[in-house]
């Protein structure tokens, strides 16, 4: 899944939201999922904002990138977060314990989610290796240019000196 519409279309399946209700919500033009749906654009900027801003349990990352989880907070997987409310025979509101919550936190869960960040840390570190490395290479050739620029004007002060003359 590589296009942000691809992701933004499987949060909408996932919570069962229709497109044309999500481009009401959001305040998104009318044909705008369909045009990025069929290839024609991808979602922009100020779409993903209102997307985001509607759909707070919705990752940025996720929704921009495709890494990490959909939803922010990995243990929201209704609008209801952890709780599903339900109302009783005698119409008083229950909750009940979503079973994912125990799952997610269980320790192997929880060791290859440390795992994967792990994993992402050090090719992160890596990539700032590899960018310290361009940036001295960087410094350098602007010291070269520096040196570059001081000789060509001390030969520019000695033309003009003898103009001068």
């Amino acid at each position: 899944m590589g296009r942000k519409i691809e992701r933004f279309l499987q949060f909408l399946k996932y919570k069962g939201i229709s497109e044309n209700r999500a481009t009401t919500e959001c305040g998104l033009s009318q044909g705008l999922l369909h045009q990025a749906k069929s290839g024609k654009s991808d979602l922009g900027a100020k779409s993903i904002e209102k997307i985001l801003d509607k759909y707070q349990e919705l990752s940025r990352v996720w929704l921009l990138t495709g890494e990490g989880e959909m939803f922010r907070d990995a243990n929201i997987q209704t609008s209801f977060g952890d709780f599903s409310p339900n109302v009783s025979g005698n119409g008083k509101i229950t909750q009940n314990i979503d079973n994912r919550q125990y799952y997610s936190d269980s320790p192997d869960v929880l060791r290859a989610q440390i795992d994967k960040l792990d994993l992402i840390i050090t090719e992160k570190e890596e990539r700032i290796k590899e960018k310290d490395a361009q940036i001295k290479e960087k410094d350098a050739q602007i010291k070269e240019k520096d040196a570059q620029i001081k000789e060509k004007d001390a030969q520019i002060k000695a033309l003009l000196d003898i103009l001068r003359k």
